[in-house]
């Protein structure tokens, strides 16, 4: 009797251990998807940026509304460029000023870029007065 019921008490110590095992290992899984589905998010986020930045920095319309600090023609160009899963905001400053986001959107986390929009050489543009056009982008 009494060797029946320490090995019924080995049986569920075992079962115990494995339990917490399969505990721990489940949770590790999920903190590692979890971190790379973040990690994903965030590297697309920058690519998209980057490329609605690079797309206004080599259209010379564009580049003249930043210029003339037009940004509701160039927020409407970024709206069509923004995938659905993003918010976002523009924020067009001269090259000495902090270039922050005009209005915070709250307790979400925010992934920006920036580039310096300069002016071509024709007649229209007689003075260099170059801008920083920067993008804030964040989940919906």
């Amino acid at each position: 009797m009494v060797i029946a019921l320490k090995n019924k008490r080995a049986w569920i110590r075992i079962v115990e251990a494995v339990f917490a095992i399969m505990l721990l290992a489940g949770f590790l899984a999920f903190v590692v998807v979890k971190q790379q589905n973040s990690t994903n998010f965030d590297e697309y986020a920058r690519t998209v940026a980057h490329t609605i930045l690079r797309d206004i920095s080599v259209n010379d319309t564009l580049r003249g509304k930043v210029l003339q600090v037009d940004k509701e023609s160039v927020e409407d160009f970024v709206e069509n460029q923004v995938p659905t899963v993003f918010s976002f905001s523009i924020n067009i400053c001269n090259v000495d000023e902090i270039c922050g986001i005009p209005e915070y959107p709250g307790d979400v986390e925010i992934y920006s870029d920036d580039i310096l929009i300069t002016a071509s050489i024709s007649p229209e543009y007689t003075e260099y007065s170059p801008k920083v056009l920067k993008i804030f982008l964040w989940k919906k």
